[in-house]
């Protein structure tokens, strides 16, 4: 227990008396004997509610309770007892935390295996920002931090992760780079917004660290190992008044920027999650994919970067192998990289939408890549494939020049340079070039079936050169090819005819021209 204070025991209507006040920021009139009452009525209950929660609780209730206060809250209360230290690292207390908070669905997921725990799925599948503040703070669970040879700090897993983020905005400073070792793989998927104790928030006022995210004084790994928490057991135990608006969750999310930057809408009645990069770095991606395996599932990427290296980095998604060090060996990645891209909203105003070059493999299906400065989709180098499937690739290439900086117009939506690449009921149109471009005549195959090539610039589909040993690898069949059309959908992610302004990233040059608007209808 916290030292310094006496708590009481007796009955809440009985006397009791303090040796020092209940609490610092208690303001109590020692002449106005009501309001003293109700302060001592209040502890009393407090203290008489842990008892009933230790030793007459039912054993099916307690769970649920630990549950709805929360992974922050079990932490700091593991630390007030060997009791509740017990109970709190009990399996039942995180199984029902994990099917309550939509992590685990029973019928769903499969069971357990043998030698995983409750505790240690649900470290592995940490929610933003129910267990951490940032997304960057939950990249570190199961990771180790390495130094490459430009100086920087890049984390590597060898366990598998999966980062679940709850609907709102989330502004990042830099990219995220995925290093997964073995088998292991990185998940990062929207999950829908349970019924969750949210932050408190004077908490989160106090563990705010000046603007580089907010770092709570307790977190989900100090459960077993992490400090003692001398905070009151009522303010573990407390949940945030219903009057704290949902807004004020996603401004604490990214409480160090502007309130009139561009990039910070509250607009909590979004049903996915969507991630802003907000950097002064040059040419640099949302998600970098350097080694193993990505699965990006539900989720928005508006990407804006300063530089026009749209092959080294400035693009949404960029996927690229580590290559060897050693002069004397072939450049061939060490080990393969691969993203997993489904059901995204993507767009750029700077670089291009999803890049697999030098050997990276890029699936992307019922996704929405539209708005971006360079290429939708650009494939290149020996080794690199994409397969593509029930994805809208619109209104690509239109660049964002200006006082001749940034990328120029004229771009394609799809564009094979080399490698391979697979397209099933895909709909490619009103991109500012050609709507498939494949360029290489002895290193690219193409396979495209069933899809669209509709009102592109130039070109709708742009084969490999007559006779070429490309061109004997590729194949187009049952594809509606026309220079004047009408589009059709084929993500699912277009639901209205028109694009809403607010919704595209702006070009970080001064004035930067945005693309027309365009219409999908279904």
């Amino acid at each position: 227990m916290p030292t310094g204070h006496s708590y009481p025991t007796q009955e809440a209507t009985s006397s009791v008396s303090y040796t020092t006040p209940p609490d610092n920021d208690a303001k109590l009139n020692p002449f106005d004997l009501a309001s003293l009452s109700v302060s001592r009525t209040r502890y009393a209950l407090a203290s008489d509610l842990l008892s009933w929660l230790q030793h007459e609780a039912p054993v099916d209730i307690l769970p649920r309770i630990l549950s709805f206060a929360g992974s922050r809250q079990i932490a700091a209360l593991s630390h007030v007892s060997t009791h509740w230290r017990t109970l709190c690292l009990s399996e039942s207390v995180w199984q029902t935390a994990c099917e309550d908070t939509g992590k685990y669905k029973r019928g769903v997921d499969p069971p357990l295996p043998s030698s995983m725990t409750w505790l240690r799925y649900y470290r592995s599948n940490p929610i933003v920002p129910i267990d951490y503040d940032t997304i960057q703070e939950a990249f570190r669970v199961n990771g180790n931090t390495v130094s490459v040879e430009d100086g920087s700090d890049v984390m590597e897993h060898r366990a598998s992760l999966r980062v679940l983020l709850q609907p709102r905005i989330y502004v990042l400073r830099d990219a995220l780079i995925v290093k997964a070792l073995e088998n292991a793989k990185v998940t990062i998927e929207t999950i829908a917004s349970h019924t969750q104790p949210p932050i408190v928030k004077d908490e989160a006022r106090e563990g705010c660290d000046g603007g580089n995210g907010l770092k709570h004084r307790t977190s989900l790994d100090a459960t077993i190992t992490g400090p003692s928490n001398k905070r009151r057991l009522r303010h573990i135990l407390s949940c945030r008044p219903r009057n704290v608006s949902q807004e004020s969750d996603c401004r604490s999310v990214y409480s160090d920027v502007a309130a009139n930057d561009w990039s910070v809408r509250t607009d909590c009645a979004k049903k996915r999650a969507r991630l802003v990069l907000k950097t002064k770095k040059l040419n640099e991606p949302i998600i970098r994919v350097q080694e193993g395996k990505l699965v990006l599932k539900g989720v928005d990427l508006v990407h804006t970067s300063h530089g026009i290296d749209i092959w080294g980095g400035n693009a949404a998604v960029q996927v690229q192998p580590t290559l060897h060090d050693d002069p004397l060996q072939p450049s061939w990645p060490t080990r393969g990289a691969t993203a997993v891209v489904d059901s995204c909203d993507i767009s750029s105003a700077s670089g291009r939408g999803v890049v697999a070059i030098d050997g990276g493999e890029a699936a992307v299906s019922n996704c929405h890549i539209h708005h971006c400065a360079a290429t939708g989709i650009y494939i290149g180098g020996p080794g690199s494939t994409a397969t593509i499937e029930h994805t809208d690739v619109v209104s690509n290439g239109d660049g964002n020049l200006q006082h001749r900086n940034g990328i120029t117009r004229g771009h394609s939506g799809v564009y094979l340079e080399q490698g391979s690449a697979t397209l099933r009921q895909c709909n490619i149109s009103r991109n500012s070039l050609t709507g498939l471009s494949v360029v290489s005549a002895d290193n690219a195959s193409l396979d495209i079936q069933d899809s669209d090539l509709v009102a592109n610039g130039t070109v709708q589909l742009e084969m490999p050169p007559r006779g070429s040993r490309s061109e004997r690898k590729s194949i187009s069949k049952n594809n509606r090819i026309e220079a004047v059309g009408i589009s059709v959908s084929r993500s699912n992610l277009v639901h209205c005819a028109r694009a809403e302004k607010a919704d595209l990233p702006q070009s970080p040059l001064p004035d930067g021209n945005r693309p027309p608007r365009w219409t999908v209808r279904n």
